[in-house]
């Protein structure tokens, strides 16, 4: 943990991992970074707090080994990650923050947890029953339920960051035939006769799809998800929390919608909440990472890892505000 200047204590950041079987580096594998290379997904985010002179903490999920190769899975205690319940990731987030609080240079009243992706509904609960926290920070804020959330990467995800956005040329909401020939991604069994082929349409066949079909209901019967599956969105929770939020999105995210982010931040404005902060953040995708070149693409050339620089500097830019404001509310 940094230093901190004698007498004094400082505020602390407690890192909170994303869905999937995660120790507390959240590795970013070399096959879908930019580089080719590994990549620790929460050394890369916090790495900017701990320069600002802010003690960081990051957990893994309960029973998740640290970090020892992509060859196969490593757990401590495999039955305890295959078995555990939501409320248990929300306790273990209360065990972590007893611990910060008992460090001799931390300010308990000076708590934020940072929540990625699932960690950010994690984080957002953990909120509601722990009111000492001073703030929250949510990158890729999931703040739809995971029935929201599943149902539209499965069958909305491929028309809004691919038809919409790159197919259909004119924006008609329809896509010709002469549109799709310059996609050879874009595949349709056309009819003798059809010439175009509607939103509508493509969204249909994609929920007609037997493997889609088959992935919602996995999720739907993850036994992590199953008491929070359907439980509606946390906008209006989190408007209404007193805590700092501070929510980052990339716009290029194809696992949680920047609109969704955007829809906190018209709540927290209607709501009157000052201490709501929310950025969308250009040309990154879910793991703050550009998408691959040449062309870039955010389905097609996703990357994850490694997270841009510039993400980092603002990450450390809100580290020193969090560190200069530590004695008062922002």
């Amino acid at each position: 943990m940094p230093t901190t200047t004698a007498g004094m204590k400082s505020p602390a950041i407690l890192f909170i991992p994303g869905a999937g079987a995660h120790g507390p580096e959240t590795m970013m594998h070399a096959s879908a970074s930019a580089d080719g290379k590994d990549h620790s997904f929460s050394y890369e985010v916090l790495l900017p707090f701990f320069q600002a002179g802010i003690p960081v903490l990051s957990l893994g999920k309960p029973g998740v080994e640290f970090f020892r190769g992509w060859d196969k899975e490593w757990f401590y205690d495999k039955s305890l990650y295959t078995n555990l319940r939501w409320q248990q990731l929300v306790d273990n987030v209360g065990h972590a923050v007893s611990f910060l609080k008992s460090q001799s240079n931390v300010d308990p009243s000076q708590i934020y947890i940072m929540g990625y992706s699932e960690g950010s509904q994690v984080t957002i609960d953990y909120l509601a029953i722990d009111p000492s926290i001073r703030g929250a920070i949510l990158l890729g804020y999931a703040g739809e339920d995971w029935s929201t959330i599943v149902e539209w990467q499965l069958y909305k995800r491929w028309i809004d960051f691919f038809v919409a956005r790159d197919v259909d040329r004119n924006k008609d909401g329809f896509v010709s035939k002469a549109e799709a020939s310059l996609w050879p991604e874009f595949r349709w069994d056309w009819q003798q006769g059809q010439e175009q082929v509607s939103y509508l349409e493509i969204e249909n066949s994609l929920r007609q799809d037997p493997e889609k079909k088959a992935s919602y209901e996995r999720a739907k019967n993850f036994l992590l998800w199953r008491d929070v599956f359907a439980r509606g969105p946390s906008h209006n929770r989190v408007s209404a929390y007193p805590q700092n939020i501070y929510v980052f999105t990339g716009a290029l995210d194809i696992q949680t919608r920047a609109q969704d982010a955007q829809r906190l931040q018209q709540t927290c404005r209607m709501r009157k909440k000052q201490n709501c902060s929310v950025s969308i953040v250009p040309n990154l995708g879910h793991g703050f990472t550009l998408p691959k070149g040449p062309r870039r693409h955010p389905i097609f050339d996703a990357a994850f890892g490694p997270v841009d620089a510039s993400f980092q500097r603002t990450l450390y830019q809100l580290g020193m505000q969090i560190r200069s404001a530590r004695r008062y509310r922002l």
